[in-house]
């Protein structure tokens, strides 16, 4: 019970962070798929997520702005992360 609880939690994220004055987030869903991380297996799960996060980087700060923070959900079956500006 205590396990399914704490999962539950890492898989959300907070509105409370949303409403500070200023503070931009994104939650990006369907980004990537579970089944991209099973593939790249636990040797090689830090890349796929470093890899992610450089491509968002790129994308996403030529055109919108510098990313503060980028937080993957890396259990989530939806493929969530959240974009900080």
């Amino acid at each position: 019970m205590r396990i399914k609880a704490e999962k539950e939690r890492q898989n959300a994220w907070s509105d409370e962070e949303m409403h500070k004055i200023g503070l931009k987030v994104i939650v990006l869903q369907n980004f990537y798929t579970y089944g991209e991380v099973l593939e790249a297996g636990e040797d090689f799960l830090e890349d796929f997520f470093q890899d992610l996060e450089m491509e968002i980087r790129a994308e996403v700060e030529s055109k919108v702005g510098p990313i503060s923070k980028i937080e993957f959900f890396k259990d989530h079956p939806d493929g969530v992360c959240k974009l900080r500006f």
